[in-house]
């Protein structure tokens, strides 16, 4: 699946399970163009977009890519920052988290330990690249938070009919 096809299905996912969404977080930003399309498709959404930019020449291509939506949109870009942008994000307030940094199993792991709480009662929760042969540990990652974490709080996981994108709803505190 292509990125752009890959963004469509992303925006068509969102678009169906909530309409507009007000509020969500990218995990995992690398050029800003997801993110781009987000904004530009739901025209109230606020954005938090967080990745572990080495330095600000890395975050350029997001910030100019969303730069036309920088009143809607807060870019976290430091190596040390995803601590910061999870205090900032409320608790249970957010309409959809999209998972799509550190594809290493253990890495993906802790990403969605880390923002499913941030998620609200029917909130979207989702990620990329799963099934991709060159991302193996977003599979494991995945299965390990079903089995471990989200029995319980969140509904049965599914994968995009165009693949690659897998999605829960959270369902219990």
């Amino acid at each position: 699946m292509s990125k752009v096809a890959q963004r469509g299905a992303l925006i068509e996912l969102i678009r169906d399970h909530f309409g507009q969404p007000q509020k969500g977080a990218q995990i995992g930003v690398c050029d800003g163009k997801t993110s781009e399309a987000l904004l530009g498709s739901f025209g109230r959404l606020e954005l938090l977009m967080i990745d572990k930019w080495s330095d600000q020449k890395d975050c350029r291509p997001a910030i100019q890519n969303t730069s036309r939506f920088s009143s809607r949109r807060q870019i976290f870009s430091c190596p040390t920052c995803h601590p910061k942008a999870l205090e900032l994000a409320p608790t249970a307030g957010l309409d959809f988290v999209i998972i799509d940094a550190g594809h290493l199993k253990n890495s993906y792991f802790r990403s969605m330990q880390d923002w499913f709480d941030k998620v609200k009662l029917g909130g979207l929760f989702c990620g990329c690249d799963y099934g991709k042969s060159d991302q193996p540990g977003v599979i494991e990652a995945v299965q390990r938070w079903a089995k471990k974490m989200g029995r319980g709080k969140a509904d049965k996981f599914h994968v995009t009919k165009l693949g690659h994108i897998w999605w829960t709803t959270r369902v219990a505190e």
